[in-house]
């Protein structure tokens, strides 16, 4: 009681033209970000050997390099380069909110009271 079976032969390995043209499109664009990437890397190597006369000015430049670095990557890696509206509303309050609470921070650290306030 053999049965045959009929095995059709795989559907061809071919997919839309309009695909093909996003992926080479997506590639192209991960290579410029990969290549945006490196660059920062070397750009944050080359800063460790810029003098600066005060501290602030170095931790400026470091967080703006890495703020663009993280720009990047969010944005196509995450695929927030087309995210809606909502979506860029919560991350505004969310960077008011840090910056708030850098803010609040730095103040802190630059008015506390001299030592002898304390002493009567």
């Amino acid at each position: 009681m053999s049965e045959a079976i009929l095995i059709s032969e795989p559907p061809a390995a071919t997919a839309p033209s309009a695909d093909v043209e996003h992926v080479l499109r997506m590639r192209k664009q991960f290579l410029r970000v990969y290549g945006a990437l490196v660059v920062g890397t070397v750009l944050t190597v080359a800063m460790y050997y810029v003098y600066f006369e005060e501290m602030w000015q170095t931790v400026t430049v470091a967080l703006l390099i890495a703020s663009v670095k993280g720009s990047f990557v969010a944005a196509v890696f995450m695929h927030l380069w087309r995210a809606q509206k909502s979506l860029y509303t919560i991350l505004l309050y969310t960077g008011v909110v840090a910056v708030g609470l850098f803010a609040l921070s730095v103040y802190s650290i630059f008015s506390v009271p001299a030592p002898h306030y304390f002493v009567r």
